[in-house]
C-alpha cells in the first residue's frame, strides 16, 4: 500500500470521524502514536517505515493532534509507548495508532513486531510481540473513536492454523 493511499484513507477516516461528533460544542482532542519500524535485529530490515512514520506524523500535527512517535523501538520501548498513549488517550475525541514495521497474523489475532523480537518458534514469538487486542482493550473507553492504520509487512513464519497465546504456550 502506497504512502498516498494511507493518507487518503486516513483523511476519510479523520472526515468520518470529525462528522460523526460534529455536535461537541468544544474544539475535538486528538491524540495519535504513530510507529515506524525499519531496523530489526532478527527480521529483514524495512527502508520505509520509519520515513512513512515522520510523514504521517507531520501530517497529523497539521491536522492539530497531539503525537508521540516511536521507531525502531524494542519491546520495552513499544510497551511503554503504549502505556504512554492509554493515558494520553484518557478523554481524547480521536486517538489513532499508526504501524508501519513487521506484524503477523496468527489464529485471527494481529500481532506487532518489536525491534529486537524473535520469531523463531510460537513461543518465543508469544513472548515477544505485541498483541493489537491488547493494546486496544486498553483504548477501550478512553477516548470516543479509536482509529488504527497498519501498514504491515506480514511476517508470518508459522502455519495458518497456528495461534500464539500472549504469556503462555502457543496453541495449534
Amino acid at each position: 500500500m502506497t504512502l498516498r493511499m494511507i493518507i487518503a484513507g486516513f483523511l476519510a477516516l479523520v472526515a468520518m470521524a470529525t462528522a460523526a461528533l460534529a455536535d461537541a460544542p468544544k474544539a475535538l482532542k486528538g491524540v495519535a502514536l504513530v510507529i515506524g519500524q525499519s531496523n530489526y535485529s532478527t527480521l529483514a530490515d524495512l527502508p520505509n517505515p520509519a520515513n512513512d512514520a515522520e510523514k504521517i506524523e507531520r501530517l497529523l500535527g497539521d491536522l492539530g493532534f497531539e503525537t508521540d512517535v516511536a521507531t525502531d523501538a524494542d519491546g520495552r520501548k513499544l510497551a511503554k509507548a503504549f502505556d504512554r498513549f492509554a493515558e494520553d488517550a484518557d478523554g481524547a475525541d480521536v486517538a489513532l495508532i499508526y504501524y508501519a514495521g513487521h506484524a503477523i497474523e496468527a489464529g485471527g489475532e494481529n500481532w506487532l513486531i518489536p525491534a529486537d523480537a524473535s520469531i523463531t518458534s510460537p513461543a518465543q514469538a508469544a513472548r515477544d510481540l505485541v498483541k493489537l487486542s491488547s493494546v486496544l482493550e486498553d483504548l477501550r473507553g478512553k477516548a470516543r473513536i479509536v482509529i488504527v492504520m497498519l501498514d504491515a509487512c506480514r511476517s508470518n513464519p508459522f502455519p495458518a492454523e497456528t495461534m500464539l497465546v500472549a504469556g503462555g504456550a502457543p496453541q495449534a
